[in-house]
Parts: structure tokens; C-alpha cells; sequence
């Protein structure tokens, strides 16, 4: 978890508002380059969002199972 947060953490203080790796520019035509590092290893950003997409994936597996789960148990218990 510790891990997950700072590369959300890195990701929020590089682009706060989401615009900066969308668009080149703000509304005001302002550049959005200057947050950005100056290079960026593409292969490293991959593997670190694929990683993500992993690890949030496999926290909606267990959600999905807890939730299953618990849908089971109150069908059987049911009164």
C-alpha cells in the first residue's frame, strides 16, 4: 500500500488537476511543460501504470469474492 500511494502521491503533484498530460496548454494558454519533468521513461511509466491497473484489479477481485461471499452466507442463514 505504501508503494501504491506514492506513485499516486508523484502522479498528483506532476498533474493535481488531470490537465497537465492531457493538454499542452490551460484554458489561459499557459504551458503545462514546465510541471513536467524533463524526461520521462516511457517503458518505466508503462510498467508502473500496469502495475497500478494489477494491483487495483486485484482489489476488485476480492471485493467482488468478499461481497459474493457475503451474499452466500445470508442466503444460507436466512432465517
Amino acid at each position: 500500500m505504501k508503494g501504491v500511494s506514492a506513485i499516486i502521491q508523484r502522479l498528483d503533484e506532476a498533474d493535481s488537476s488531470g490537465q497537465s498530460f492531457r493538454y499542452l496548454k490551460d484554458k489561459t494558454g499557459k504551458s503545462h511543460l514546465a510541471k513536467l519533468p524533463d524526461a520521462v521513461s516511457l517503458t518505466r511509466l508503462r510498467d508502473t501504470h500496469e502495475a497500478l491497473s494489477n494491483f487495483f484489479y486485484a482489489c476488485s477481485a476480492e471485493f467482488d469474492h468478499m461481497l459474493e461471499m457475503e451474499a452466500e452466507m445470508r442466503e444460507y442463514y436466512a432465517p
